[in-house]
């Protein structure tokens, strides 16, 4: 098989994940619009614009701090605007059951600017591990404060300081060393440094509440005065749902799963805002991944003339 024909098969590839993670896309966004159509409705235009753009902003940092992750291992290089258009091109493939095809893609995306699969794959690790721990983290600090109950708020800290735990957990135990050596694991190209972890996490707890202040702001849009506890359970339905959505491999993101999560931490909120706010908040996500994925092709198409390179 030649080069030039493999090429074209991974672009088929790609393309193929692309089109049928935007018809996944468009065909919810159509589903839930017909559940919910007359509650929508009421969402007033400002709630809806601010929420999605602080949805946006939310997606941007984690964009940096993937950036910053992968700049750390390794001393791996890439642009920004290289990094931002890999990450939201490919992340829609994130809608196909299985979720690893964003990472399929993105692999092939990342290899052709100079980034090696191994170094795509360690990246992607750290940031779902990190990410996971922050969420888990804030989902479990504004559970406390939302009065979610005694036993969701400690296991949620208990995985969050779980998964904190674990990285570089092969640079501090002896035992994971010995057992690297004796399985034949070569986890030298692994090192990120405990201060990096540190940063990365905490980064992702910033843009976790970032993220739930999206949703605070447009369950104040629908019920106006709502109160601090109210605030705290918005978004710890926003970190929890998420992070059992990410949990369930077979859900495309979290579809479904990620809804009935935060349904039932939200039954209990004044008015509807517990069977509006999983849906709203979906179709506010998806519109902003439908964006920046514009936004990206935009961006390719710009630069369709330049020659790929492994720009710092």
């Amino acid at each position: 098989m030649s080069p030039g024909f493999r090429a074209g098969l991974r672009w088929l590839s790609g393309i193929a994940v692309v089109c049928g993670s935007l018809w996944f896309m468009v065909s919810q966004l159509s589903l839930n619009l017909g559940r919910l159509g007359a509650e929508l409705t009421q969402i007033p235009a400002w709630g809806i614009a601010v929420t999605t753009f602080i949805f946006a902003a939310s997606v941007l940092v984690d964009n940096v701090i993937w950036y910053s992750i992968l700049r750390s291992v390794q001393g791996q290089a890439l642009s920004l605007t290289d990094a931002f258009t890999v990450l939201n091109l490919s992340a829609v493939g994130k809608y196909l059951p299985g979720k690893v095809w964003a990472y399929a893609w993105q692999i092939y995306l990342l290899d052709r600017r100079g980034i090696s699969p191994r170094a795509s794959l360690w990246t992607n690790a750290l940031t779902a591990l990190a990410a996971a721990a922050a969420g888990a983290l804030v989902g479990g600090v504004t559970a406390a404060v939302g009065h979610l109950g005694t036993l969701i708020v400690l296991l949620s800290l208990a995985t969050g300081i779980a998964l904190f735990g674990l990285m570089p957990l092969h640079e501090r135990l002896r035992i994971v060393a010995r057992l690297e050596k004796r399985l034949g694991f070569d986890l030298s190209y692994a090192t990120f440094r405990w201060q990096h972890w540190v940063l990365a996490v905490a980064g992702y707890c910033g843009m976790m509440v970032i993220w739930g202040l999206g949703a605070v702001v447009l369950a104040a849009s629908l019920q106006p005065g709502i109160s601090l506890s109210t605030g705290a359970t918005v978004i710890a339905g926003m970190c929890l749902s998420w992070l059992l959505g990410t949990f369930v491999a077979i859900a495309p993101a979290g579809l479904g799963v990620r809804e009935a999560a935060m349904a039932l931490a939200l039954a209990n909120l004044p008015g509807r805002l517990g069977l509006v706010l999983p849906i709203a908040t979906r179709i506010l996500l998806v519109v902003v991944d439908l964006a920046l994925e514009a936004a990206a092709l935009a961006i390719l198409w710009y630069r369709r003339a330049q020659p790929l390179r492994n720009s710092g």
